[in-house]
């Protein structure tokens, strides 16, 4: 090595030691203890210090007028608020620091009894401005409209149409489908078994499509390449095609090449849900009813209900009626079967069951992204929020406020 080189890497080591003796707080890792803040605490008089020196005090008041200190979760919680009443509180928030910080503020947990109860709307008049209707917190279920059109094959006998695969090709109103369907989107079809019957499930925005036969020991790049498919459909709808209602596609003519086989179309009464449960809520050791009225919510001959998990509840196979065992979450499945031909259409519902004889939801924001200045004077901030029972709500409402926390 050149002795120039020598002294070129000793004064660079000369240079790192000194550096190092001189700067002993230099960290890459670790941050420095002053800037850790401290995590949430709730001392006697419910102040919570959240942060670096951030301190939060509550007052509740019944007329709006009147406040008074909150000193446990009493004080917080409200009992028997009639129709368009409503529970006031002043949450003071200050930062006790030398810099601006931004806070929000949240409600850790609220209960709702599960039944004969009014609705919960939590509003804020400042220092932000927002009102938000809880009414599905105190609603033991909510529905849901349907989400696939069925529709059905048949093809016939002819050697062309005896793959014994089968699948249709889709796709929406401003979409033209090209003769082997490459810019649409194929769906195998299943069979009903009954009368080499096909059918699948198209979602509610299809409008045209096409049916196809496999021809096996050809591909296109690794995909299935079709050598036989029905003329192109178009506006599905006025064919009759709906949520409610289910086509039947019946070829009729022999195919002998691209969109060359007719089909005459009929409509049937197959395995439909034009509306169904979305979630349910139902406290451990009640019953729900999760039952569905034929040609209201579905079409077809029956339904029958299943649960994922016996362990949360159990629910009657016929009737629909569900037991709750234990706090969890668990799914129903509401299986429809077919009218016209022997399928079933099966649906899903979220099932959560609460450990308490109340709806339980937590980590509700009240406001959020709140800046506290540093500066005398100007570093305290008070929000002033409320829980309402709306007007249209039957009941007085009841529930009850855990508690309030400080969040970043």
């Amino acid at each position: 090595m050149k002795k120039s080189k020598v002294v070129l890497v000793i004064v660079l080591a000369v240079v790192l030691i000194a550096t190092t003796i001189s700067v002993p707080t230099v960290s890459w890792f670790i941050r420095p203890q002053s800037q850790k803040g401290n995590s949430l605490t709730l001392n006697d008089t419910e102040t919570a210090y959240n942060g670096y020196n951030v301190t939060m005090s509550t007052t509740a008041s019944t007329d709006g007028s009147s406040y008074s200190a909150v000193t446990n979760s009493t004080g917080l919680s409200g009992s028997g608020i009639e129709k368009s009443g409503r529970k006031y509180y002043k949450t003071t928030i200050k930062n006790n620091s030398s810099t601006p910080q931004n806070v929000s503020l949240y409600i850790s947990k609220v209960s709702i009894p599960t039944t004969s109860n009014g609705n919960f709307c939590l509003g804020v008049n400042g220092p932000t401005r927002s009102f938000r209707d809880y009414t599905a917190l105190s609603t033991p279920s909510h529905m849901k409209s349907g989400e696939v059109k069925r529709v059905y094959f048949q093809p016939n006998n002819a050697n062309e149409w005896t793959g014994g695969d089968y699948y249709v090709c889709w796709t929406t109103s401003d979409v033209t489908l090209d003769s082997t369907g490459s810019n649409g989107t194929y769906y195998h079809l299943s069979l009903s078994g009954q009368g080499g019957t096909y059918y699948a499930d198209l979602p509610l925005n299809a409008n045209k499509l096409f049916f196809s036969v496999a021809n096996w020991g050809t591909n296109d790049n690794g995909k299935p390449k079709w050598w036989q498919r029905t003329q192109t459909f178009t506006d599905l709808t006025s064919y009759g095609l709906s949520v409610s209602q289910s086509l039947v596609f019946k070829l009729k003519g022999t195919a002998t090449g691209y969109n060359n086989a007719d089909a005459e179309k009929f409509t049937a009464n197959g395995a439909n849900v034009m509306e169904c449960y979305s979630d349910i809520f139902v406290a451990a050791g009640n019953t729900f009813s999760a039952a569905l009225t034929a040609n209201t919510h579905y079409k077809g001959s029956a339904v029958e209900y299943y649960s994922g998990n016996t362990g949360v509840f159990t629910v009657n196979k016929n009737s629909g009626l569900i037991t709750a065992v234990a706090e969890g979450e668990a799914k129903l499945y509401t299986k429809v079967k077919g009218q016209s031909f022997s399928d079933d259409l099966q649906v899903e519902t979220t099932v959560k069951v609460t450990g308490a004889q109340a709806y339980e939801f937590s980590n509700i924001p009240i406001a959020k992204n709140i800046k506290i200045p540093a500066s005398e004077g100007e570093n305290e901030i008070v929000v002033n929020w409320y829980v309402m029972n709306p007007l249209s709500a039957g009941n007085n409402l009841t529930y009850t406020i855990d508690g309030i926390y400080l969040g970043g």
